[in-house]
């Protein structure tokens, strides 16, 4: 029993510490837009997106696995809020 414990506290934070892809790494394209014209729209999307204040909990435990799965929740909605952001100003997503 005490090993499954062990091995679920492991793998919950290991499932919490994979973070997802930089907002700077993902590639967008649209019709007509240059180069200078999509960096653009991505610096003020990622400007916005990372205004997004942090969870409370993220300051209260900023070492336990509150804290990092706060941080992991924040990082999500910066990033859904950049992917929102992009195809608002007509740009999608190069898979």
């Amino acid at each position: 029993m005490k090993r499954l414990v062990v091995l679920l506290g492991t793998v919950l934070i290991v499932a919490a510490c994979a973070s997802p892809q930089p907002l700077s790494s993902l590639r967008f394209i649209k019709n007509g837009a240059s180069e200078m014209e999509t960096r653009k729209a991505a610096y003020e999307c990622e400007r916005d997106a990372l205004a997004i204040n942090p969870h409370p909990a993220a300051f209260a435990y900023p070492e336990g696995l509150i804290g990092i799965l706060a941080v992991r929740e924040q990082k999500q909605k910066q990033r859904d809020f950049f992917l929102r952001c992009m195809e608002s100003k007509g740009f999608h997503l190069v898979p």
